[in-house]
């Protein structure tokens, strides 16, 4: 076989960096560079730059990710919010409107009992009776617990009520938001689709 040549070498050397030759090709490729000074910087310029690309892609990888996990991590902070301000516009909206169809059907702020009219008085004695029976559900953690009712003009009968309750602790949950409703429609006398219950808690 004759001698190879440096040009011929130096075709092979990428695909030897590559690690991609046969075991005889490879034989050759070091063969030479052992003997051959010129071929063998070549060698180490390739392979130095090869191990650069691989650093710089690994690195461009990096910075890729870190980008995308900022980019989610903004993305959810935006949509929280956004949550958030929709919640607290949806709830003022309702107790508005709750205690703007509450002062259409009382004239006046309820305060003298016993000039009230009988419809009122029994409006009342349910809400106390409520707000009890709702107490005695978690007495020890409940602090307050305010109720806004809509109220049918003509007969006075209730159409929905919201129910907010503020805690020492957080003590919402499924099962005792269906209980509250569950007593809530006894009192009042409406369907539990019609009640709706909000937790807060105490600062």
């Amino acid at each position: 076989m004759g001698k190879i040549t440096c040009n011929v070498v130096r075709d092979l050397i990428p695909l030897y960096v590559d690690d991609v030759l046969s075991n005889d090709s490879k034989e050759i490729v070091e063969n030479h560079i052992a003997e051959c000074e010129g071929c063998k910087k070549y060698y180490s310029q390739l392979k130095d730059g090869a191990t650069l690309t691989a650093e710089r892609s690994r690195h461009d990888q990096k910075i890729i990710k870190s980008i995308r996990k900022e980019i989610r991590r903004k993305r959810n902070i935006a949509v929280g919010v956004a949550v958030i301000i929709v919640t607290l516009i949806a709830v003022v909206a309702l107790f508005s409107t709750v205690d703007a169809m509450k002062q259409d059907m009382v004239s006046g702020e309820f305060s003298d009992k016993t000039g009230a009219s009988a419809e009122v008085v029994e409006l009342h004695n349910k809400e106390i009776e409520l707000k009890k029976q709702i107490k005695a559900l978690d007495n020890d953690n409940i602090t307050n617990i305010r109720l806004d009712m809509a109220c049918n003009a003509n007969d006075n009968s209730i159409n929905e009520a919201c129910i907010y309750i503020v805690s020492k602790a957080d003590i919402e949950d499924a099962e005792m938001k269906s209980r509250i409703r569950e007593i809530a429609a006894q009192c009042l006398e409406i369907e539990t689709t019609n009640i709706e219950v909000i937790y807060g808690v105490a600062e």
